[in-house]
């Protein structure tokens, strides 16, 4: 399969957690960030300050959900 061809044979146990952690951090704080900045604009144009930050994550939901066979 295209996942054996990119990521080769290795079991989930060869995770690289900290990585993961790191990463995970990172979108977190990239999120908050999204959310304060953008909060007055979305609740003067769209009249509700989470607009940008319920859109982000959908997408990110949605980018998530296919299959990374079509990578």
């Amino acid at each position: 399969m295209i996942k054996d061809k990119l990521f080769g044979n290795k079991n989930i146990k060869n995770l690289d957690y900290p990585m993961l952690l790191v990463i995970c951090i990172l979108i977190s704080f990239g999120l908050v960030i999204l959310a304060s900045a953008s909060s007055y604009a979305a609740l003067n144009t769209f009249s509700d300050s989470n607009y940008f930050l319920f859109r982000q994550l959908g997408f990110a939901v949605l980018r998530n959900s296919f299959n990374d066979d079509y990578i």
